[in-house]
């Protein structure tokens, strides 16, 4: 059974080796932090995105179409559509990956893929246009 009296009476106990220990923790995270900042782990987003603009041609959707773009910065694991196939409101586009997890990009609305501009293994930015749909007449 869990005594609130009791766990205050060790916290005050161990308080000098939990404040040391904790000291240590946060110089361990903060040379952690310096070793990321070096290997230039915080500016890689930046520098994807600058690459990605580079290498990709702009895209010009087709006419009286609607772009669907990433979420996120990720990886394109299935395209599952192609154009002329017809969608509904919620079908499944595009599965991307990232720090292997699998995130669905869907149709906001009814209509036909007009358009793609990924493919398989191909790694994207978060904004980029994946593809293009002609949403229905309504």
């Amino acid at each position: 059974t869990f005594s609130l009296h009791q766990y205050h009476q060790f916290l005050d106990a161990n308080a000098a080796e939990i404040a040391a220990f904790r000291g240590q923790q946060r110089t361990a995270f903060a040379a952690e932090r310096e070793r990321w900042a070096e290997a230039g782990e915080f500016t890689r987003q930046e520098s994807l995105e600058t690459e990605v603009a580079e290498t990709e041609p702009e895209v010009v959707l087709p006419p009286n179409s609607e772009a669907v773009v990433a979420h996120l910065s990720a990886n394109i694991w299935q395209v599952l559509v192609k154009p002329g196939d017809q969608v509904a409101e919620g079908d499944k586009l595009v599965i991307l990956e990232a720090m292997k997890m699998e995130l669905a990009i869907t149709a906001e609305e009814a209509g036909q893929v007009v358009a793609l501009f990924c493919q398989q293994g191909q790694t994207v930015v978060a904004g980029q246009v994946l593809l293009a749909v002609e949403p229905t007449a309504s």
